[in-house]
């Protein structure tokens, strides 16, 4: 069981089990209408949890979030994340229970008029970019 165990943790820290620690937060309205597939592409990697933000408010109304939360695996992994960020925001930011290994990250993905900046973005990873 210990060489599992050292296995596991291994593995940890190489990043072996980030597709399991991640946790895309999606604004409502990307995971209802998702004419390009970003959302639908992104799950077949990572969980993918709807999450309204509340940095969008103030901002141009086709304006769109992406954030991130991660948890260890071991201590739990992408689900832990989305229920430790769920508890902080009805505590009002008050840390409790188990947030060993949880990180709410600092990369914040802003669209505004996806329907023009997400084919441009396809286009350039797909290498059809100008010439």
């Amino acid at each position: 069981m210990a060489k599992k165990q050292q296995n596991e943790e291994h593995y940890q820290a190489m990043g072996k089990y980030s597709h399991e620690e991640i946790a895309v937060l999606v604004e409502p309205n990307l995971t209802k209408d998702d004419p390009h597939g970003l959302v639908e592409h992104m799950s077949e990697s990572f969980l993918v949890q709807p999450y309204r933000s509340n940095i969008i408010e103030g901002l141009s109304s086709t304006a769109s979030m992406i954030q991130f939360v991660r948890k260890d695996k071991l201590l739990g992994g992408a689900k832990d994340a989305v229920d430790c960020l769920e508890s902080d925001r009805a505590r009002g930011k008050v840390k409790s229970g188990n947030t060993e290994g949880y990180e709410h990250i600092h990369y914040l993905v802003a669209l505004f008029e996806p329907d023009e900046i997400i084919p441009l973005l396809l286009r350039d990873f797909q290498g059809e970019g100008d010439n």
